[in-house]
């Protein structure tokens, strides 16, 4: 049976930490051999939901109110995990245009004159065109387009923002692809605002949250990437909070936020989902001067002598606590009982992971 990393405690180099419930390795990029581009992950993103059919698909037209109800939750959860605050230019919220009060303007259903597709650049630029007619693409930063997509999976993304030649001129959007619900109830609304929401951590330039399968030992020398496996963000398959190495990844939590911790000692810790000044990630490198970390991923085995070495591809530690606040309700309880740690390789400075 598979060991997902749940242990007691844990001795980094000789540091007191506390509780740990589980080590989950990030790949905070995606392995992309072009330019990515992402909108500024401190303005609002203002998004167009474009609904639409394929020509040989017929699906019950989704209430645009349910649409718009999966668009606010999404707005909540961004506004939550960036600590927004209008009044001191804090964090991101997810709006229309039209709608600013919404999470997003809901345009369609469009019959596109293509069949049903799982590659991403016709359907986006046969919904794009469709859309092009009824509302001005340059007003806004990023279109998700819901079809019934009979594909392997819930939504995707493409790895940069396209250009498109809309009526008032040229616009640079990010786009997402989810799955339409038919018929779309309220049951279906978190399910399609997790998908939404997942892939829009991707548009910011977050990467998959995975696990590292190490068998029987916490963490030992030759470990597994397991994909998607990341239990406790929004970035592996739960609708819940992002955690402290990709917040940081996005500016969202200040210098005041983060410690950097060399000496043993006692440390306290604010839940990281609270808006503060306050202290709510430990930063700990795996690394120092005397000591060298050895491990396997994916076969390839590599040797780190460094906190900064371009060999060492995970070489923090990060030690965050939740608490049942927010979209980290769904979280199970044991994890509010200690603090929850994982591996990467910290700032937004951090190299793509081949």
């Amino acid at each position: 049976m598979r060991k997902i990393l749940t242990v007691g405690t844990i001795f980094v180099s000789g540091i007191a930490v506390a509780t740990l419930l589980a080590v989950v390795f990030f790949s905070l990029f995606r392995p992309v051999s072009y330019a990515q581009t992402s909108p500024d992950v401190k303005d609002d993103q203002k998004m167009l939901v474009i609904l639409a059919n394929f020509k040989d698909t017929t699906v019950l037209s989704p209430n645009p109110e349910q649409v718009l109800k999966t668009m606010d939750l999404v707005n909540q959860f961004y506004q939550e995990n960036s600590y927004y605050n209008a009044a001191i230019d804090r964090g991101i919220k997810v709006t229309g245009v039209k709608n600013p009060d919404r999470g997003a303007d809901v345009v369609g259903v469009y019959t596109l004159p293509i069949s049903n597709d799982c590659s991403f650049s016709p359907v986006a630029g046969a919904a794009i065109s469709a859309a092009n007619n009824d509302v001005d693409l340059t007003q806004y930063t990023g279109v998700v387009i819901l079809a019934p997509f009979n594909c392997p999976w819930s939504g995707t993304d493409f790895p940069v923002t396209l250009q498109f030649a809309a009526k008032n001129g040229p616009v640079s959007l990010f786009v997402n692809e989810a799955g339409l619900p038919s018929p779309y109830t309220d049951a279906q609304i978190e399910p399609s605002a997790q998908t939404i929401a997942h892939e829009i951590g991707h548009a910011l330039g977050l990467g998959h949250a995975d696990m590292l399968d190490c068998g029987d030992v916490a963490l030992a020398g030759t470990c597994t990437d397991v994909p998607y496996l990341g239990y406790f963000g929004i970035m592996g398959y739960t609708v819940t909070d992002i955690d402290a190495i990709q917040r940081e990844v996005l500016g969202w939590l200040s210098s005041s936020n983060i410690q950097t911790v060399t000496s043993s000692g006692r440390y306290t810790i604010e839940p990281l989902e609270t808006a503060s000044n306050g202290v709510k990630v430990l930063k700990i490198p795996r690394v120092t001067s005397k000591i060298k970390t050895q491990y396997t991923v994916d076969g390839s085995t590599e040797t780190c002598d460094s906190a900064v070495s371009t060999a060492c591809k995970y070489p923090y530690f990060y030690i965050e606590y939740r608490q049942p606040i927010g979209f980290d309700t769904r979280l199970p309880s044991k994890i509010f009982t200690g603090a929850l740690v994982h591996i990467g390789p910290g700032g937004p400075t951090a190299l793509p992971n081949p």
